[in-house]
């Protein structure tokens, strides 16, 4: 329940924010779809295996679980596809709003 507040909380300040988009020098727009695709089908499958984890659940000891969440998964999903961008050399820049300079 603890990964799940985290994940909820981190996906809201997310929503919060100004838009922002991933950005390496000397990358081409095709470089970067390409990284972006690998990355969430990367993230997709950290997340999947990662569900199946035991989790405790109701009271007193050995009552675990080992099914998968579909609704906790989504921020798993969101953490492993920024964790794989940043690790290729990515990072992310707010996207300036319409009539803005683009910062460099």
């Amino acid at each position: 329940m603890k990964r799940f507040l985290i994940g909820v909380g981190l996906l809201a300040l997310a929503g919060c924010g100004s838009a922002s988009e991933w950005s390496r020098a000397n990358t081409t727009p095709e470089q970067l779809a390409k990284d972006e695709k690998e990355c969430a089908a990367i993230g997709d499958q950290k997340a999947f295996d990662a569900s199946f984890k035991p989790r405790n659940y109701g009271f007193g000891a050995g009552m675990t679980t080992e099914s998968p969440s579909y609704f906790e998964r989504g921020a798993d999903i969101y953490l492993f596809t920024n964790e794989c961008m940043l690790q290729r050399g990515y990072r992310l820049v707010p996207v300036p709003a319409p009539g803005q300079p683009k910062a460099s």
